[in-house]
This record gives C-alpha cells, structure tokens and sequence, in this order.
C-alpha cells in the first residue's frame, strides 16, 4: 500500500508524479478518479504482459527452458568462457583493473528472460568465480553484488580474483571494509584466492577458518613499497596450505605458510634469503620461478649446506643479478631438473656458473630457454661448452637481440655435422634435440639449416627463426624451400612474418601478373 499523490490516501495503485488535486479540498474529482482506475489497468496490463512474455519465452525457446533443469543448467555451464574462469588471463598485470569491464558470463544470461534469470541463479556452479576491482560501482552497490555472489554459489567451492584500482573514483576504505569482511565468512570454501592490491587492502584478507581446499594463492602487494620503503608481511588468521603459491613484493615468514602440499612457487621482489628458505620448506616443490631477487632482509639466515631438492624439475629465474644468480646455482642441487629457464643477462662467469650447477646435479636437462640481455649477446663458445653437458636435451629456445652479438652460425655448423653417436660411442651433439627456436639479429651462415637435414636424426627436427636479416642466397632458398615442401618442419620469421610464405606469394603474384 502507498500514498496517493492526489488525496494521500493509501491506495494499491503506484503512484504518480503529478500534483495532488485541489479541486475538492484534496480528494480526487472525477476526472482524477478516472485517471487514477486508467492507472490500475495500466499497470494490470503491463503484469499480464510481463506474465504472458515469460510463457512465451518458455513456449518460444527450442532448448533451454524445453529441457530438464539439470540438462538446461550444464547447457548453461557449457556456454561459460575462458575468462570467466580465469579473469587475468591474457591480461597483464598493469591492466589487472580493467576486470569490470567485461560483464561475467551469468550475468548476460540472466538477462535473455525471467525464465533464464530463474535458471541461471538456481544453478551454482556458475556463480563460483568471483572477479571484481576496488572501483566504486555505478549501479548495484558492491557490498550487495558480492553478497548476492555469495549466496547464488551455494556452498561451492570459491575462486575470488580481486585487484586494486588506480583510477579516479576507488572505494573507500568504509566501502572496502565490509566487502572483505563478507569474503572473509567464506573463507572456507576458498579453492583460488587471487589479490592483486596495496598492502592495506591486503591486511583484511586474514579469512575466518581455515579453507581445507585451497589450491592456488597469488598474493601480489602493488603499488611495491610501503610509506617507510619497506615490504610489508602477508598474514592469515590460519596457515594456508596451498599447491600453487605466487607472492610477489612481500615479506616472507615461513611460519605463516604450510609447504607440505606445494608443487609450484613463484616469487617476484623478494629476498634471496627468504627464497632460499623458501625452496628448503617445500619437500614436494616441482616447479619455481624467481624473479628481481633483492638482498638478504630480515632475520632468516641461510645454512651453508648444499640444498639439495630431490623433486625440482622447473627452475625459471628472471632478472637475477649476476652475483646472485652465482650464489643461487652453487647452492643448489637439482638431480631431477627437466626445464631451466633464464631472462638476465648472461655473463661468461653466469654460463659458468651453470655449466657447474648442471654437472654437480648430474641432471637429465630436457629444456633449456636462455635469454640474454646484455650489449655483448650470448658467449657461443661458452654456450657450445653448456649444450655439450647437456646430451638428453629435447627442447632449445635462444634469444639475443643485440645487433653486434655474435652469430650462432658455430650451433648450427654442430648440428649440421654431428652424428648421433659419436667414434667413441658417446652421444653426438644434441642428438635428440626436436624444437630449436632462436630469435636474433642475423645469421651469416643459411646454408648450415639444409645440411642439418641430411642426418636421419634430424628430420624431425623443428626449426623457428626471427631474424631482423634474412639474407639468404638463391641456391640455399631453394634448398631451404625443397625442404619445406617435404615436410620439414621449418619456418623463417622477418619482422614476424613467414619468410618463405611471404616471399613464394610474391613469386607466384608476379607469375599471374606476368
């Protein structure tokens, strides 16, 4: 029941923003009477239609409402995209905050009907990912969005991706407050728990009970520094336990982290002490990515044994300053290392070091992915030393991009005149190697890539080259083209097009054109 504007009377019908009538001291005259029962069919008009426009969607729809619940709500979940689950994916982390732009995927399908909004919201598992940004909401408020989020996933396992925001219109800290304290409710049920934010919005996240099921924690504290220069200490109420673990920009105590299940760990901005030890409380650890080791901080020290990890197959180190990507690999032994990546300048005394850490942990390398950032390019003498220690090598990615770096034309001379088995009965040069990916400036030696190709260990063999210089003579663009055209597995990038596409379309344009 509301007030009538008219008399202000209560009455059923919804109200008008026209003035009251004066005519009879406030009560309605006729002709208000009339446009007041107008009104009233008005409105019981437009509920018949909304009602009939519901039959007629259900009537209309070939699928989904025609269907078993159960069969229209995996219908539903099928129609769901790869963001949805995965809010980050393909974005970067400087756009991190543009999440609300893209509307989640339930919502769009509570909007085709009253039909589809009945059955979207009674279906769970579409409501089990939660993205959002620290922006001020237009709309719905963000309190309410995130509370009505919670109560459509049931008791579903959750996976909550939140980033800051740095554009002009944040939330405040009374609005931000509240919103985590919601989440932190259901913190028993977190299976992914993705924070992408300042350290003061990082504090509240502490949860409420321990969540027995959480799988991946990514906790990365941006703007990097607090007011006094320091990193601040990432805590929860409970130890979290997680099998992916990513932390970027924050202080490490081992005491606040369960390692006993974690098979994955990437660190960004941290203190090589604290990465040391780190690696040491993880029995299981299989991959680990560090990245911009600082210095020792803190009060953890590192013990002068050897650390030897007897599961570790994945060692990717980013920007690693020389000294400590030395002291990193002397103290580590790493058996069953598969894949070693690297994106820092290598020095002669950093491949060195490697040759050593590889021969000490007397492992079975199967990949190797080497980025040089250094004006000198990458020492092929001491690169040809490091691939000879490595015989099981399946997989090889180079990248120097200097334009005075040296030619790798000694690599491909290695792999176009090496048997599989050498006089000695040793393995030959990399006999197993399929993928060989190089990105650089120039090669002077093309020739080598059609003699590679007359070993029979080699026709499996997958070559991929960016060069900024492709010049390549007639006689071996024709072999290199044969090649091709047989099934070798060969393909020469300039300025990130197909050379060999590129140029045989010219060819055959000129041909027609001729």
């Amino acid at each position: 029941m509301v007030l009538c504007n008219r008399c202000k009377r209560e009455t059923r019908e919804v109200p008008r923003k026209t003035r009251p009538c004066v005519k009879l001291n406030g009560r309605p005259c006729l002709l208000c009477q009339e446009d007041m029962d107008l009104e009233g069919k008005i409105q019981e008009l437009q509920d018949r239609r909304r009602n009939l426009q519901t039959q007629m969607n259900a009537s209309h729809d070939p699928f989904i409402l025609t269907f078993h619940p159960e069969i229209s709500s995996h219908i539903l979940l099928l129609s769901m995209q790869e963001w949805d689950y995965d809010p980050f994916h393909g974005l970067t982390y400087w756009l991190h905050d543009q999440i609300p732009q893209r509307l989640p995927t339930p919502f769009l399908l509570s909007s085709i009907c009253r039909g589809w909004r009945q059955l979207a919201r009674s279906t769970p598992r579409l409501w089990t990912t939660l993205s959002f940004n620290l922006a001020k909401p237009t709309k719905v408020p963000l309190f309410e969005a995130v509370r009505d989020w919670l109560v459509l996933s049931g008791g579903l396992s959750l996976n909550i991706w939140i980033c800051g925001y740095k554009g002009e219109n944040p939330v405040s800290q009374e609005m931000y407050g509240p919103v985590i304290d919601a989440l932190n409710q259901h913190s028993g049920r977190w299976q992914k728990l993705f924070l992408f934010m300042p350290a003061p919005f990082l504090r509240h996240f502490h949860g409420s009970s321990a969540p027995s099921i959480l799988y991946d924690l990514y906790v990365n504290n941006c703007p990097v520094r607090e007011v006094d220069g320091s990193l601040p200490t990432f805590r929860m109420n409970f130890k979290p336990s997680p099998t992916n673990l990513t932390i970027c920009n924050i202080r490490l105590s081992v005491n606040d982290i369960g390692w006993d299940n974690l098979t994955s760990l990437s660190m960004e901005g941290m203190a090589f002490n604290e990465c040391i030890m780190a690696i040491r409380h993880a029995p299981l650890l299989e991959s680990c990515t560090m990245g911009e080791i600082a210095s020792d901080q803190g009060d953890l020290s590192i013990p002068g044994t050897k650390l030897r990890h007897p599961r570790l197959r994945t060692l990717d180190l980013r920007f690693v300053r020389e000294d400590l990507f030395i002291d990193l690999l002397h103290l580590m032994e790493c058996p069953t290392l598969e894949v070693f990546r690297s994106e820092s300048r290598l020095s002669h005394v950093m491949v060195d070091s490697l040759l050593s850490f590889l021969n000490h942990s007397v492992s079975r390398l199967k990949a190797l992915e080497l980025l040089a950032q250094d004006q000198d390019g990458l020492d092929v003498e001491g690169l040809k030393n490091l691939l000879n220690a490595v015989p099981c090598l399946q997989r090889l990615s180079l990248e120097w991009t200097m334009y005075d770096a040296e030619d790798p034309d000694d690599l491909l001379q290695e792999l176009s005149s090496s048997p599989p088995i050498l006089a000695v009965g040793t393995p030959g040069f990399l006999p197993h190697l399929q993928p060989l990916t190089l990105s650089l400036c120039h090669i002077s030696k093309w020739e080598y890539i059609p003699r590679i190709y007359t070993w029979p260990h080699r026709k499996l063999l997958s070559i991929e080259i960016s060069a900024y210089e492709t010049a390549i003579d007639d006689d071996t663009h024709i072999k290199i083209s044969q090649l091709i055209d047989q099934g070798a597995n060969i393909r020469i990038l300039a300025d990130g097009k197909d050379y060999f596409s590129y140029s045989r379309a010219h060819v055959d344009k000129r041909l027609l054109e001729a």
